[in-house]
């Protein structure tokens, strides 16, 4: 059967490094109980990048109460979600007889590991973080420098990934480039961990500048989601999977579990950026209750006497909410994605599964979750402060750095006393006097990007003499 060759590259379990090296994947430990993308699962939380997770924005930045989510406790959250409807979809496959009896678990395991790595590449201060090292490139020095330093070669896609820097596209260089060797995950987790399989720049996109996206109608293609630099890796993902090529060697269908993916993170983002806003005070349960029931009713565990007798505090209902809402959003997704199967599958789907959803009573109820964070929480004095001095930070480091990598020499010399403390205070993997100066660049952006909050503004505050 077609489908079943086709799963069976989707499912690749080959590594990555096996696949540069042309040689198929051989697992070592032999004794070993676990599946391969169970490996994968535990490469990606036993990794520094995603320890550093615990300290990085989700909505409220820096937070000094301890029951918000940080990007670590969404992380967790979004990955129970992703396994839950891999779980759904598995059967659903196995019973039109589209994967083996072999293959089961393996599907929730690729998208848990997806999951646990979908925010990995998030800059300090969310958005904000981004924000700040793109427009250091769009409007200050670092223009400049792109203009007198870039060669010809491959120039505006260098110069987009600068300009548009993106935490997606950072996701992927870490689990590919961190320490040298990466993770050295599988294929199939690598692939569906792509949400945007595509370059920062094709010929014809019209984005402008960060605050719009490409005007494209596929969702997959909004954002980029590796550098120019990783292309090649990508390509080799790619080919192992059998994703479907849009533009040939620059951009592809998503993988069929990446959609899952982002319904698991997209469901989770609305219910707890809400969930935050109510427990800091910041919005009122009414509010929230009132338009949580209109999607918790859908679900059959609901039960109204239970939630106005038993229930007796606004936590307490909160909590409870949440999981029927969660669930019923659940279910909702794979209804889509079943409808949309045949269409996933041949790459001519590409849409975000949970505004698909055919209920409008609950599409109404997201879009007005969505508005009433937006309205009490994103646009609150102490958010928007905090994510002011994230902009500040991390801006700042970046400008210090590349004036460091600037000043230095091949030679190791310096030209400024000031900007040799600076390059000396980089980690030796992040150093460097390559002739590319994009290499130069982009590896301090990581650097910077890959910081966890507290991290980075104590070492701004440090640095301009603010604390010692």
């Amino acid at each position: 059967m077609k489908e079943k060759e086709i799963w069976k590259k989707l499912l690749s379990s080959n590594r990555i490094n096996d696949i540069k090296k042309k040689k198929e994947s051989s697992e070592q430990f032999q004794m070993d109980i676990r599946n391969p993308f169970e490996r994968d699962a535990d490469r990606i939380i036993y990794s520094y990048p995603f320890r550093r997770l615990q300290d990085k924005t989700q909505v409220i930045p820096l937070p000094i109460i301890d029951f918000v989510h940080t990007r670590l406790t969404h992380t967790l959250e979004v990955a129970t979600v992703g396994r839950s409807l891999g779980k759904i979809v598995e059967e659903f496959l196995l019973q039109k007889g589209h994967i083996e009896e072999s293959q089961l678990n393996h599907i929730p395991t690729i998208i848990y590991s997806a999951c646990l790595a979908h925010d990995i590449g998030n800059p300090p201060f969310g958005h904000s973080g981004e924000d700040s090292i793109s427009d250091y490139f769009i409007a200050n020095k670092g223009k400049n420098y792109i203009d007198d330093y870039f060669n010809s070669e491959l120039k505006l896609a260098k110069t987009k990934d600068l300009q548009n820097y993106e935490g997606n596209a950072l996701g992927f260089h870490l689990l590919n480039n961190y320490e040298e060797i990466g993770l050295n995950l599988t294929c199939a987790t690598l692939a569906t961990f792509t949400k945007y399989p595509r370059i920062s720049y094709i010929d014809g996109d019209s984005q402008t500048n960060k605050s719009e996206r490409w005007n494209n109608d596929k969702i997959s293609q909004k954002k980029y989601g590796f550098f120019i630099h990783d292309l090649e890796t990508f390509k080799l993902v790619a080919g192992e999977t059998g994703m479907i090529p849009l533009k040939d060697g620059i951009s592809w269908c998503r993988h069929p579990l990446s959609f899952l993916l982002e319904a698991a993170d997209d469901i989770c983002y609305r219910i707890i950026d809400l969930e935050d806003g109510f427990r800091v005070g910041k919005i009122p349960f009414i509010e929230c209750e009132e338009i949580l029931k209109k999607i918790a009713v859908n679900d059959h565990n609901w039960k109204e006497n239970k939630y106005n007798t038993v229930i007796n505090t606004d936590k307490r209902k909160f909590s409870y909410l949440r999981s029927l809402v969660i669930n019923s959003l659940i279910n909702e997704v794979i209804e889509v994605f079943k409808n949309n199967y045949d269409e996933i599958l041949s790459g001519n789907f590409d849409k975000e599964l949970l505004k698909m959803v055919d209920n409008n009573i609950i599409i109404d109820a997201i879009n007005n979750i969505k508005d009433l964070v937006k309205k009490y929480v994103y646009k609150s004095a102490d958010v928007l402060t905090l994510e002011a001095t994230g902009y500040e930070v991390l801006g700042g480091l970046i400008s210090e750095f590349i004036e460091a990598s600037n000043n230095h020499d091949s030679n190791g010399l310096n030209l400024s006393k000031k900007h040799s403390k600076y390059f000396d205070l980089l980690p030796n993997e992040y150093k460097s006097s390559d002739k590319d100066y994009y290499i130069r660049y982009l590896k301090i952006c990581n650097y910077v990007a890959g910081m966890s909050d507290s991290y980075a503004l104590n070492l701004y505050q440090k640095l301009k003499g603010i604390k010692i």
